[in-house]
C-alpha cells in the first residue's frame, strides 16, 4: 500500500480490508485434526484468547509507542495523527483473527515479554501457573505475566477469568489513584503494581 495515497483513508477502513483480503486462509489454523492437536502442548496464540480478554493485553501488555510502531508497520502508512485511542481500538479489532496484524501483535507481545514468557513456561499445571501469577501480582509485575498466563497451555478458562478479573480490578485502582480524593489505605501490591508500570505504558482499556 502506498503510504501517500492512503494518508486520506480512514485508519478504520484500512483496518477492515487488512482483516477481509489480507486474513490467512482459515485452513491454516483449522486443519489440525483431534488427535494432532492434543499432542502438541504449544501456548495460545493472541487469535486464540478470549476476545474479551483483547483489549487488556493490548492496554496493560504494549506501550503506546510500540502499538504505533507495530500498527505502523502493519498497515503500511505512518500514523502521526491518529490518537492513542484509535490505534488501541483498531488494534483489538485485529485480535480475533489470525491475520497479518494479529500475527504482528502477537509478535511484538512475543519480544517485549520473552523473559517472562520463558519464565511461565517451565511451569506445569493452572495451580501452579496461578500461583506464580499471584506472587507477581503481589510485587507489580504485571504487563508481562499477564502475557504469559494468558497464552499458557495449562490455563483453562477458569485460569483466565482469574487474571482477567485480576487486571481489571487493578485498573480501577490506578484510575482512582489520579483522583484528588486519593487515601493510602490499597494493599501493598496495587502500590507496588502503580509504581514498577513502565514510562510509557498504557493504562488498562477495561
Amino acid at each position: 500500500m502506498d503510504g501517500s495515497a492512503s494518508a486520506s483513508v480512514p485508519l478504520s477502513r484500512i483496518v477492515e480490508e487488512l482483516i477481509a483480503g489480507r486474513r490467512l486462509a482459515a485452513g491454516e489454523a483449522e486443519n489440525v485434526g483431534p488427535a494432532e492437536a492434543r499432542a502438541v502442548r504449544r501456548r495460545r496464540a493472541l487469535w486464540e484468547l478470549n476476545p474479551s480478554v483483547h483489549c487488556s493485553v493490548v492496554g496493560t501488555c504494549l506501550t503506546t509507542a510500540e502499538l504505533r510502531k507495530t500498527m505502523g508497520r502493519v498497515l503500511e502508512r505512518s500514523l502521526p495523527d491518529a490518537s492513542d485511542h484509535e490505534l488501541h481500538s483498531q488494534a483489538v479489532g485485529l485480535c480475533d483473527k489470525r491475520n497479518d496484524g494479529s500475527k504482528a501483535l502477537q509478535k511484538a507481545l512475543d519480544r517485549r515479554h520473552r523473559a517472562a514468557v520463558n519464565r511461565f513456561s517451565k511451569l506445569s499445571g493452572e495451580e501452579t501457573v496461578l500461583a506464580h501469577w499471584a506472587e507477581a501480582l503481589r510485587v507489580g509485575d504485571i504487563p508481562g505475566a499477564y502475557w504469559a498466563v494468558l497464552t499458557h497451555p495449562d490455563v483453562g478458562p477458569g485460569g483466565t477469568r482469574r487474571a482477567f478479573g485480576d487486571v481489571h480490578m487493578l485498573s480501577h485502582l490506578v484510575g482512582a489513584a489520579n483522583r484528588a480524593d486519593w487515601r493510602p489505605s490499597w494493599s501493598a501490591s496495587s502500590v507496588a503494581f502503580m509504581r514498577l508500570w513502565p514510562p510509557g505504558m498504557t493504562r488498562f482499556a477495561g
